[in-house]
């Protein structure tokens, strides 16, 4: 009993969630991409073990040509003709047979260059699946900068109209406002009020997708540190011909797709080859029970296996092959087109969000400006609009942290379909005029 309780507590020990390392506190977002490139996170998983799959067929196709192996054993009764001198009945035998496929048109390769097309398809996609897992974390990273900064405006925004709403309360009591009036009041301080409490779920929601992003549910960062990303826009627009060109070479998919073809192919030679002959080399060597003929000790030679009639299940098996090359061949060529469409988007909302930061920017000068005029007139007890002059100077931040981190996402998913390493802490620092 001891040693299962010490069993159980050591499985429990070993659960990731109850071992994984502390986050980062503060998290920065370097941090966050460090932890997005943990191989155990369940994507990775899944296609590490596709991988494994792909290699495990190849291991089989190259198997149909290995050197076997075998041993028969044999128990059987027979009634020899009268004219035998032999007449026992026991013809029990014990077999070993070796056997080595020589030659076989084409089919045993033609399997493995379809199962090795694989492997690389599928090393494509482990590849895409690492740099999508940067993207996941990025997206999730920003979510949570925009909440609480969203969190920061709303609660302004109620902080100033709470004022109001509390000094209308107070003059309702004195009678000196209409219930009416206070409603409407109360009604435009409840509707900021619900926003508010929004903006503090959002808060919570986007840290939960953070964890489950990072691979530890279980564990919510609780502050972050927003990354310098100024420098994004003095990356280059890419021209929209030459990321086609480079996508259509580069995309990871793809190139997976491109190798899936090849495999189909490969398969359909396979099944064809199913129709012409093989030649194999047989050793074989036994004890026998039964003296005659034909019971050699040892023999070898090699053997021509030639079909006549293959049936249906041989034409049934090149159909399907014939099929899947099709579907495969479809499936690149709308990939090929969606890759196209989105390519073009991502080049022209890159463009878009360069152009966009200017405005941010001109904009959050004004704000900046307008909140030191406001807390000099407020000092001087002329203006009392300060407060909401800090709500616009928070929304107006908002407004250029959302567009920033937008290009940033764009020119990561656009690094990640031509085949690009996912960096942008790296690009954030690139020199005038490099890309």
């Amino acid at each position: 009993m001891k040693l299962r309780h010490a069993l159980l507590l050591a499985g429990v020990l070993a659960s990731p969630c109850l071992v994984a390392a502390p986050l980062p506190q503060p998290l920065t977002l370097a941090d966050a991409l460090r932890l997005a490139e943990d191989e155990g996170h369940y994507d990775l998983q899944l296609r590490t073990a596709e991988l494994e799959v792909a290699r495990a067929g190849l291991r089989t196709a190259q198997g149909e040509r290995d050197f076997v192996l075998g041993f028969e054993g044999r128990l059987r009764y027979v009634e020899p003709p009268v004219q035998n001198v032999n007449q026992s009945h026991n013809d029990s035998a014990a077999l070993l047979v070796a056997r080595k496929r020589l030659y076989d048109f084409g089919r045993g390769s033609a399997l493995e260059q379809a199962a090795q097309a694989v492997i690389e398809g599928e090393k494509q996609r482990l590849e895409l699946a690492r740099e999508q897992r940067k993207i996941d974390v990025l997206r999730a990273f920003f979510d949570v900068l925009l909440a609480d900064m969203g969190y920061t405006v709303a609660n302004e925004r109620m902080a100033i109209v709470y004022v109001d709403y509390d000094k209308q309360r107070d003059r309702l009591e004195l009678g000196q406002i209409s219930q009416v009036e206070f409603l409407r009041v109360q009604t435009g301080y409840e509707e900021i009020l619900r926003a508010r409490n929004e903006a503090e779920a959002r808060q919570r929601t986007t840290r939960l997708r953070l964890a489950a992003a990072l691979g530890d549910p279980t564990q919510l960062p609780a502050k972050l540190v927003e990354p310098e990303l100024r420098s994004l826009p003095e990356r280059k627009p890419p021209a929209i011909d030459a990321v086609l060109a480079e996508g259509l070479e580069r995309n990871p998919t793809l190139v997976a797709l491109r190798r899936q073809l090849e495999a189909a192919t490969g398969r359909v030679e396979a099944a064809r080859a199913r129709r012409l002959p093989v030649l194999d080399a047989v050793v074989e060597g036994g004890v026998y029970n039964r003296e005659y003929g034909s019971n050699d000790p040892f023999r070898a030679g090699v053997v021509l296996t030639a079909p006549l009639v293959t049936g249906g299940a041989v034409e049934g098996e090149i159909a399907r092959a014939e099929a899947e090359r099709l579907r495969a061949q479809a499936t690149l060529a709308r990939a090929e087109a969606e890759l196209r469409q989105r390519l073009s988007e991502l080049a022209l909302d890159i463009d878009v969000l360069r152009k966009a930061i200017a405005g941010d920017k001109v904009r959050e000068g004004y704000r900046e400006l307008y909140l030191d005029r406001s807390r000099a007139l407020y000092e001087m007890e002329v203006s009392t609009d300060l407060g909401d002059s800090m709500v616009q100077m928070s929304d107006a931040h908002l407004r250029s942290m959302r567009t920033l981190f937008a290009l940033s996402l764009a020119w990561a998913e656009l690094d990640a379909l031509l085949g690009r390493p996912v960096a942008p802490l790296a690009v954030a620092t690139l020199p005038e005029g490099k890309s």
